[in-house]
């Protein structure tokens, strides 16, 4: 049996932070992910393609508990659906 992928998508505000939730997330997740791409955007921030196994839901509560990652968590979407523009949560 083969275990459905989820591709994602988010922005960064800089490098830094998208190496801090990768950091993050392999302490918490493991190894068994997958594939990760970060690409800058030619200012201070940059992109994140995340391929993985588990849920966006997973990977927002990731997020959220790292902090001033703001950026990522309000632009996280499937990939098919990514647009970069952030959604204000209150």
């Amino acid at each position: 049996m083969t275990t459905k992928s989820n591709i994602y998508k988010m922005r960064a505000e800089t490098t830094d932070d998208a190496f801090r939730f990768l950091t993050n997330f392999f302490k918490h997740i493991g190894g068994e992910t997958n594939h990760i791409q970060i690409d800058r955007d030619g200012y201070c921030g940059c992109e994140i393609t995340l391929t993985t196994i588990h849920s966006i839901d997973t990977v927002k509560k990731i997020i959220k508990s790292i902090p001033d990652l703001h950026c990522m968590y309000e632009t996280i979407q499937p990939i098919e659906t990514y647009t970069g523009i952030r959604k204000i949560y209150i």
